[in-house]
């Protein structure tokens, strides 16, 4: 068994931004996704982050807002990953992966939304996120710390997110009928043969 690496998460505390988005994700991946959406801000390392450390970082996140808007792409080690950045000035302050040390889209901090060995599934994926102009503004967000141990991500913190009083300034904006598009385009990448102009026809 490989030995734990720990990472630093920022997630989102507003519970309507974790439903939009981990909704989303599972509609376009066709089940239950098994961990939150999240942007992964600092890692690996080998043993947990000191506490005193994960408060500092967590004070300069505290109030500042994170828009989650604009679709990529990236290689992985095991094909490809669709995402929505997430940006914020913060993020710069706190920011620490050295396995992504050159120039590369996985130095953006962003939310993974959907993971393929296929190019032309992860291409129709990223199409179809983009013509649907997803934009999140949040000034919720926490730190957490995960663990991976057998390439699964296991919580290490209770996620008791303190309440929150919204702010006139945050927004969640997706059009109508977003999730029962995405389930269809979900049918659709799972036939072979798929067409990659076929998010055109959910809109």
């Amino acid at each position: 068994m490989s030995a734990a690496r720990y990472f630093v998460f920022v997630e989102f505390t507003d519970p309507d931004v974790r439903k939009t988005l981990n909704s989303l994700r599972q509609a376009l991946k066709g089940k239950r996704v098994n961990d939150e959406a999240h942007v992964t801000v600092r890692g690996p390392y080998t043993q947990r982050p000191d506490p005193q450390l994960l408060n500092q970082w967590g004070e300069k996140l505290d109030g500042q807002a994170i828009l989650i808007a604009d679709v990529g792409m990236f290689e992985t080690p095991k094909g490809y990953a669709v995402f929505i950045h997430a940006k914020s000035k913060v993020f710069k302050n706190i920011w620490w992966k050295p396995d992504f040390s050159g120039p590369s889209s996985t130095q953006i901090p962003h939310v993974t939304m959907f993971e393929t060995s296929d190019g032309v599934r992860a291409n129709t994926v990223k199409n179809f996120l983009k013509a649907e102009a997803i934009e999140i503004v949040t000034y919720g967000g926490a730190l957490t710390v995960y663990t991976s141990r057998q390439h699964s991500l296991l919580s290490e913190d209770e996620h008791l997110f303190p309440n929150r009083r919204k702010l006139p300034q945050e927004r969640i904006s997706i059009k109508e009928g977003l999730l029962e598009r995405a389930e269809k385009l979900h049918a659709h990448l799972d036939k072979p043969g798929i067409n990659p102009t076929f998010q055109q026809m959910l809109l």
